[in-house]
């Protein structure tokens, strides 16, 4: 099954939030606008929805909220990222604020290990 396009709103949404981190580095996963501290992702785009990454408690307490579900792309859900529901992003403040929690979140994580490079 062919994943739907990030609405172009999406991105441009996302740049405007993220202006607030200038230390945020803008990358593209996937075709989908995403943002990353240290080479570690924060949050993105994907379909009509938002992903962020959080530590397990705070995704306890976001997964309480009924718009809010675990990130799987590939029918796995992937560790430390939910899915934000256009019911939950487009509530501007509540929003933000979860921005904030992953940002402080990613910028406290070691930078991944340098990926090997493949022999020739």
């Amino acid at each position: 099954m062919a994943w739907a396009k990030v609405p172009p709103a999406h991105g441009v949404r996302l740049a405007a939030l993220m202006a607030a981190y200038p230390d945020a580095e803008a990358r593209k996963m996937f075709g989908c606008p995403c943002y990353f501290f240290h080479g570690n992702m924060c949050l993105g785009a994907h379909e009509g929805n938002f992903i962020l990454r959080l530590p397990a408690d705070a995704q306890a307490e976001l997964l309480e909220h009924p718009a809010v579900t675990h990130f799987a792309p590939m029918g796995a859900p992937m560790r430390d990222y939910l899915l934000l529901t256009p019911a939950f992003h487009e509530d501007d403040p509540l929003f933000r604020a979860w921005i904030a929690r992953s940002v402080a979140h990613t910028r406290a994580l070691p930078p991944p290990p340098p990926k090997k490079k493949g022999r020739k």
